[in-house]
């Protein structure tokens, strides 16, 4: 997973710290005084750092939370984010952190309670996964402990959880309601080009299925990258495994929006349950100068153009 640890002098001997060093107890380990030192430097070699990332541990100082952009679909107005985690794991060509970070390495600020504490009081969403993937590194980082402490404390706040992965078995049952996992979702052919290191559609929907049952909100972002148009096959999936209630909130962002926007509706037909809060139809997430970027990396070993 990665090659060595660096961690900040101040935090060395921090509870959370000591717990994931635990963890990895073969890796190399060297005491930094700040995290943008390897996060920030320069000449970094994405592509090298994706096969052999290190992991950085901090704590994050100043301002920690933002206000989600207009463009990020969400089922309430006041809606928010944070990064306790920078980077991921795995690594779809489309991305847009391939543009808005300086390196692959991943950075885990420890210090999760903060984030919380600092949210602004009242109704809100809360995305916590909008530089990482919620569950890529849950069974080393232990996150969903204290997103579901929040949760109980804060009922006004819908939390959530998203990932493209399908490890959700170390997740509490029962969970409280306002705490949401969400899946993204594309079809198996784009997931097949431009998804390395992530689960199968197939995969993320049993699992979909499977969290359903044990009491876990569930809700769906259909990703950008559609071949043509959605699979009848997949509706069915989703018409199969879901049943009544099961999701949350639907949003699609997809690049490829003509071919799309005339199997919409077969998808909503698809995806049983009550009447969704809501759904978009987007465009790459991306500025201009991250796309640029981004493309400058793809082109060198990927097939994404855009």
């Amino acid at each position: 997973m990665f090659q060595r640890i660096y961690v900040e002098k101040k935090i060395r001997k921090h509870r959370r710290v000591l717990e994931i060093i635990s963890k990895l107890p073969n890796l190399p380990l060297v005491e930094i005084e700040n995290y943008g030192e390897i996060f920030f430097r320069k000449g970094q070699d994405f592509l090298l750092q994706k096969k052999f990332p290190s992991l950085v541990l901090s704590k994050k100082e100043g301002e920690r939370v933002q206000k989600m952009p207009d463009f990020c679909p969400a089922p309430l107005k006041e809606k928010y984010y944070f990064s306790h985690v920078l980077g991921c794991l795995m690594d779809c060509e489309y991305c847009f952190l391939r543009g808005a970070l300086p390196s692959a390495n991943v950075v885990v600020f420890i210090n999760y309670e903060d984030f919380f504490q600092d949210l602004p009081a009242g109704k809100a969403f809360v995305s916590t996964a909008f530089e990482n993937d919620s569950l890529s590194m849950e069974n080393l980082l232990g996150f969903v402990k204290v997103a579901v402490d929040y949760a109980n404390k804060f009922p006004e706040k819908t939390i959530e959880l998203r990932t493209k992965m399908a490890n959700a078995d170390s997740l509490p049952e029962s969970p409280p309601s306002n705490l949401i996992l969400s899946f993204s979702m594309s079809d198996e052919s784009a997931w097949k080009k431009h998804e390395a290191g992530t689960a199968s559609p197939e995969r993320r929907l049993l699992c979909a299925a499977k969290m359903k049952q044990r009491g876990w909100k569930i809700a769906f972002h259909f990703d950008p990258l559609f071949d043509d148009s959605l699979p009848m096959r997949t509706i069915k999936k989703f018409h199969n495994l879901l049943a009544d209630e099961s999701q949350d909130f639907v949003s699609t962002n997809c690049y490829r929006e003509k071919k799309f926007r005339g199997q919409k509706e077969k998808v909503f037909l698809g995806v049983r349950g009550a009447p969704l809060s809501y759904f978009t139809v987007g465009r790459l997430r991306m500025s201009s100068d991250f796309r640029k970027k981004a493309r400058r990396i793809s082109s060198l070993n990927l097939s994404l153009k855009f």
